[in-house]
């Protein structure tokens, strides 16, 4: 009897933390943490809201009908430590330091509802998958308006170089090194972003691609293979880029020539800020990168 009760009791304290957020015509049932600390639940949830639309607004759509984010108080500090699992589950740790404006500041969640678009692939890959969020979580959230475009390239030229692999390493594929998992990937995505753009003068894009994989069930929920991925890709823009680069990069022994690429684009960090150069031989491919 007692149990019984204990556990009406336990069932009610948990619906009561827990909350729906529509965007579009998705579903995000945000389980709330224990302690929101110096956040209220309307801030909470229209953080969670604010994520979901920059993500639907890049790929057109809120990637999956359904998902649970759930949330855990942990530690001092702010938003930390997400994670993904199989497109139906987030998990998100807020410190007891988070305050409204880190929600603002936040890439976390918009990273790791990103996931939720793309099929998992085997780990040998996790560069691609890994790279894929972390490419196009700052240009989302530049053209939601909840990131400055030099803020952007800021994180991108501060990150890169972290991608970079050394003498003694290979090809992408079965990499377990942060740096290049992330930020290696990312530059796998920039590049074929760059390259649909030059081959299709402006009418194709790595967006283009992305969407086409989402439509045709390649979600968080699925598994595909690379083939597959890349495949996809080359056929929504016409181009095999996708599949040129992944060759090069993922089981060839690329050496990327960032200063050469930054220079092209026309963008260079001085001191604490970024410097554009809108005469460089792409700067208009620069800009149409966070252009809608």
């Amino acid at each position: 009897m007692f149990a019984t009760a204990a556990l009406l009791v336990f069932s009610a304290l948990q619906a009561d933390r827990e909350a729906t957020v529509q965007v579009r015509d998705s579903e995000i049932t945000v389980v709330l943490p224990e302690k929101t600390g110096a956040v209220s639940r309307e801030q909470i949830l229209a953080w969670a809201k604010a994520c979901g639309e920059t993500v639907a607004g890049y790929f057109g759509d809120f990637p999956v009908p359904k998902v649970r984010l759930e949330l855990t108080s942990k530690g001092r500090g702010a938003i930390r430590s997400g994670r993904t699992w199989n497109g139906r589950l987030i998990r998100v740790e807020l410190g007891s330091g988070t305050k409204e404006e880190d929600f603002r500041d936040d890439w976390l969640l918009t990273h790791e509802m990103c996931h939720l678009a793309f099929p998992d692939l085997d780990e040998k890959h996790a560069w691609m998958y890994e790279g894929f969020a972390t490419y196009v979580e700052p240009i989302a959230r530049v053209r939601s308006g909840r990131l400055t475009v030099e803020a952007m390239w800021k994180q991108i030229l501060e990150g890169m170089p972290k991608g970079v692999p050394e003498a003694k390493d290979g090809g992408m594929d079965g990499t377990t090194e942060w740096g290049r998992t992330y930020w290696g990937g990312a530059y796998y995505w920039l590049m074929a972003d760059l390259g649909i753009r030059e081959k299709t003068k402006g009418k194709e894009t790595i967006q283009t691609a992305l969407q086409a994989i989402l439509k045709a069930g390649g979600d968080g929920r699925r598994w595909w293979s690379i083939d597959d991925v890349v495949a996809k890709g080359d056929e929504a823009t016409g181009t095999t880029v996708m599949s040129e680069l992944y060759k090069e990069m993922g089981k060839g022994d690329y050496r990327p020539d960032l200063q050469a690429l930054w220079r092209k684009l026309g963008v260079e960090r001085r001191g604490k800020s970024i410097a554009v150069d809108d005469q460089a031989p792409q700067a208009e491919l620069r800009r149409a990168l966070t252009s809608k």
